[in-house]
């Protein structure tokens, strides 16, 4: 029993130091260097006429939307159907909270178009790598306003694998205390740039149910000195 405890409180100890180090890490700042495919929570700070810098906590994610037909609901499974392309997909619903209560309360749009925000991220890394998603889940859905595409992906995280087929993105989410991964399609164009945090611009693709790599470029981080030079000037 005395062994058992010491292995929980040493368990306890190591998720808390990881814990500590992905939060540590998430303040640091980086320079938007591209335009967003979708906003951030939090406005970035421009220092000036060509730069912009924000902190790493507003912009690590991976958020997409999809385009498509809402088919059905089925609030036993937490699932609804989307017709993309002539391809029907799974997106799942987060049971028992506000992305529920939100589906429910827009019913009557079963059978039109819709545009689906979700997150093509998965719990657990992939031990034999499959970069099919069978759902995803579902963030936000409204009615489209334009006939733009909306079958975008944009992840920005920590490029953990290089495959020949494709490559991964770690995140780390304070809110859940956890990571999380998502999986992308095609070369990945700097294989030198493993291990370090990037931005990666893709497009799910319905009928492979793959996510397909468009853009991707290593983060450029703000360092210490030129941060404390930019927060000197800023009082100024």
């Amino acid at each position: 029993m005395e062994k058992k405890q010491k292995n929980q409180r040493s368990q306890k100890s190591r998720r808390e130091t990881i814990e500590e180090k992905q939060n540590r890490i998430l303040e640091q700042w980086l320079y938007l260097e591209q335009e967003a495919l979708f906003t951030f929570p939090r406005k970035p700070i421009r220092i000036d006429k060509q730069n912009k810098i924000i902190q790493l906590r507003y912009t690590m994610r991976s958020t997409g939307t999809l385009s498509g037909t809402w088919l059905d609901w089925n609030p036993e499974e937490h699932k609804m159907t989307l017709e993309v392309e002539q391809s029907v997909l799974s997106i799942g619903v987060i049971r028992n909270s506000y992305f529920e209560k939100h589906i429910e309360a827009h019913q009557e749009l079963i059978g039109q178009p819709v545009n689906c925000t979700l997150w093509p991220t998965r719990e657990r890394q992939q031990k034999e790598i499959d970069f099919r998603y069978p759902h995803f889940k579902l963030g936000k859905l409204r009615q489209p306003k334009t006939k733009k595409d909306k079958n975008q992906i944009e992840s920005i995280g920590k490029l953990t694998n290089i495959w020949e087929e494709g490559f991964e993105l770690e995140l780390w989410s304070p809110r859940r205390r956890r990571f999380f991964y998502t999986y992308v399609t095609g070369s990945y164009p700097y294989p030198d740039e493993a291990g370090e945090f990037v931005w990666v611009q893709a497009r799910f693709n319905p009928s492979l149910h793959t996510i397909e790599l468009v853009q991707a470029e290593a983060i450029a981080f703000v360092g210490e000195q030129e941060l404390q030079n930019i927060r000197t000037k800023a009082k100024k």
